[in-house]
């Protein structure tokens, strides 16, 4: 506890993931009226990735991109750059409190993204194409480096899932998304 004249805090300390899990259910239904209904993107979106449902994972993100608003793009050329794309891709998956490693270092560079969830690692390399349809490239450079060499056989993963996405420069969607391992 720490206190001062006019300020009390109380550090809460927590023995298990099943305590923790519990305690954020009861905060979330006390504190908003509707948390269970809010909850539930982010636990279906948990659930693509345990799943290792990798097109069900596509069309939530094709959602996504659909749903930004044309006029941020306008007159901004943000969505030349890759890192757009995978800022979105990584601050969205960062919500859901999975682990996250950016731009993942490994022996033949780096892969852009990857995401770990019960016991799946998901390697993602992004790439933004001319025109409107993908090439194939972003998993060819996935598999050429072999990025998710290191995480196969690694402590608690059981599945490697490359997924190479390719987003079109005029139209600010998915157009290509190649998967490998699920």
């Amino acid at each position: 506890m720490l206190r001062d004249a006019d300020y009390t805090a109380y550090e809460l300390r927590l023995p298990n993931h099943e305590v923790r899990t519990a305690l954020n259910s009861a905060l979330m239904a006390a504190w908003h009226p509707e948390g269970l209904r809010v909850a539930q993107p982010a636990l279906l979106l948990r659930r693509m990735l345990a799943s290792a449902d990798a097109q069900a994972l596509r069309a939530h993100f094709e959602r996504l991109f659909a749903s930004i608003p044309h006029d941020w793009y306008r007159a901004n050329p943000i969505a030349q750059y890759e890192g757009y794309f995978a800022s979105v891709c990584y601050s969205h998956l960062a919500s859901l409190g999975v682990e996250i490693i950016a731009e993942d270092v490994s022996n033949e560079g780096q892969c852009d993204l990857t995401v770990k969830h019960a016991g799946t690692a998901w390697v993602f390399e992004f790439k933004v194409v001319e025109g409107d349809q993908g090439t194939g490239e972003a998993l060819r450079q996935l598999q050429a480096k072999d990025y998710a060499a290191k995480h196969r056989g690694a402590p608690g993963i059981q599945r490697v899932i490359e997924v190479g996405v390719e987003f079109s420069r005029t139209r600010r969607q998915i157009v290509g998304w190649a998967t490998r391992g699920a």
